[in-house]
C-alpha cells in the first residue's frame, strides 16, 4: 500500500484525468448521414481488449506538472514520449476532412464553433481537455493557428504490473471457456 500511495494522483491531476476521459469513438460521418449504404463490412476482434492491455504501455508512476511549453513542436515531442493530460485552447481550429474528433461536450469554450452532431468542425477558440493520444489524433484531423496550454501534466509509460496481467489472462481464459 505504501508503494501505491506514491503514485496516487493529486486532486488537480485526478480532476483533469476525469475531464480528459472519453469512451469509445462512435459517430456518424456527416458525408453519409441519412444515406443507406450497401456492401458494408465489419470485423469483430474477440480478444482486442485483453490484447491491448497486455501489448501496450499505459501511464505509470508519478504525474509531473509542466508550467510552460514554448511551442507546438515541444508539445508534440512531449506527447510522443510521455503520457500527457492537458487543458488546451486551439486558435482558429478547422477540420481537414469530414472526420471530426473533438467532442463539443468536452469543451469549456467553443467560440463561433461549427458543430456536426456533437463534434467540433471549426471554431475561433476551442478549449478542451485531452490526452497525448488525443493531441496526436487531433493534429491529423485539424489545422489550427496556435495553441495555449492552461494545465499540463505528464508521466512515464510502462507495461501493466505482472499480477494484473495474470488476472487479465485468467479472466480471458475463463471467458473463452464459456463459449
Amino acid at each position: 500500500q505504501k508503494k501505491l500511495r506514491c503514485v496516487y494522483p493529486s486532486v488537480d491531476v485526478f480532476a483533469l484525468l476525469n475531464k480528459t476521459f472519453s469512451g469509445g469513438f462512435t459517430h456518424a460521418n456527416c458525408s453519409y448521414v441519412g444515406l443507406t449504404l450497401s456492401d458494408v463490412a465489419s470485423v469483430d476482434i474477440a480478444s482486442s481488449y485483453p490484447t491491448q492491455m497486455l501489448k501496450h504501455k499505459f501511464p505509470s508512476g508519478k504525474w509531473h506538472k509542466l508550467t510552460e511549453i514554448p511551442n507546438v513542436d515541444v508539445l508534440t515531442a512531449m506527447c510522443k514520449q510521455y503520457a500527457c493530460i492537458m487543458e488546451i485552447t486551439y486558435k482558429n481550429l478547422v477540420a481537414k476532412s469530414d472526420h471530426h474528433t473533438i467532442s463539443r461536450h468536452k469543451c469549456s469554450i467553443a467560440d463561433n464553433a461549427v458543430v456536426d452532431n456533437g463534434r467540433i468542425v471549426s471554431g475561433d477558440y476551442v478549449t478542451t481537455y485531452i490526452t497525448s493520444v488525443d493531441f496526436v489524433v487531433n493534429r491529423l484531423f485539424y489545422d489550427f493557428d496556435a495553441v495555449q496550454i492552461h494545465q499540463f501534466y505528464y508521466c512515464n509509460y510502462d507495461y501493466l504490473p505482472r499480477p494484473l496481467i495474470g488476472v487479465i489472462i485468467d479472466a480471458y481464459k475463463r471467458k473463452t471457456l464459456l463459449k
